[in-house]
């Protein structure tokens, strides 16, 4: 195995800066996009941060009843 120089390192990192540049438009096909769902989970989770507290042992209790 060869030893890697600086500039020989710093020419790979800026090769895999400019592949991942490259890939953008062809990332969708990889990884799909994500849409929201028509479920209510943000209102519950801004519901139970709503109704949080620290103790005094400092964690954070929450009450979600719904």
């Amino acid at each position: 195995m060869t030893k890697l120089t600086t500039p020989k390192s710093i020419l790979i990192g800026f090769a895999l800066i400019a592949l991942s540049i490259a890939s953008i438009p062809y990332s969708n096909l990889i990884v799909p996009k994500a849409y929201a769902g028509d479920s209510n989970v943000i209102e519950r989770i801004l519901y139970c941060i709503d109704g949080s507290r620290i103790s005094d042992s400092g964690r954070l209790s929450t009450y979600c009843n719904s």
